[in-house]
Order: C-alpha cells, then sequence, then structure tokens
C-alpha cells in the first residue's frame, strides 16, 4: 500500500520573505551612483542611498522613470534651473528638492 505525503505550506512571516524588490532597487542604486554627469551622480546616488529600500514599488517605478530623462534636464530641474514638467511633478521629485541643497553644500 502506497503512503501519500501530505505537505502543508504555511504562509511565511513577512520579515522572513525574500524582498522582491531588492533587484529593482539595486538597479536603480547602481543606476544613480553612474548617471553620466558627476553632480548628478553625487545627488542621485546619495539620494539612493538615502530613499530607496524605503521606497514602494510604485515609488520605485516613478524614480526609475526619472532616471531614464536626460542628465542635463535632470540637474537643471533639481537645482531650479528649469521647472519641473508635468509627468513628474510627484513624491520623489519633491523629495530630490528637499535632498539637494544639503548634497550640494558639502
Amino acid at each position: 500500500m502506497a503512503v501519500a505525503k501530505v505537505y502543508i505550506l504555511a504562509a511565511m512571516p513577512t520579515d522572513a520573505r525574500p524582498d522582491s524588490l531588492q533587484p529593482l532597487r539595486k538597479r536603480l542604486r547602481f543606476r544613480a551612483h553612474h548617471m553620466g554627469m558627476h553632480e548628478n551622480d553625487v545627488l542621485f546616488g546619495s539620494f539612493a542611498d538615502a530613499w530607496l529600500e524605503r521606497f514602494d514599488r510604485a515609488q520605485l517605478e516613478r524614480f526609475e522613470r526619472l532616471l531614464a530623462e536626460n542628465d542635463n534636464d535632470l540637474y537643471d530641474w533639481v537645482t531650479g534651473r528649469r521647472p519641473w514638467p508635468e509627468r513628474h511633478d510627484h513624491d520623489i521629485a519633491r523629495l530630490l528638492m528637499a535632498h539637494q541643497p544639503d548634497v550640494l553644500q558639502s
């Protein structure tokens, strides 16, 4: 007589699950530190180090879309030389604006 094995799968506690967003965070952190312009490397890299771990998927996706923009445009927007375009009028842009004076003064 064959014995059937029954496996009971219990939900894994939230803190024990591998973070499915880590590959995205890792890619964005690398991209933020390697933008092309040294000023943006410093600005966006330090921003990524300070904030990416706290972002949810939607915020990470907004940051990813932002990093796809032209380096010169990003620098002009963050430093206030030109206004942010409406498509990037969101929480990530506001956090960057609050972050940048600290970085530019050091």
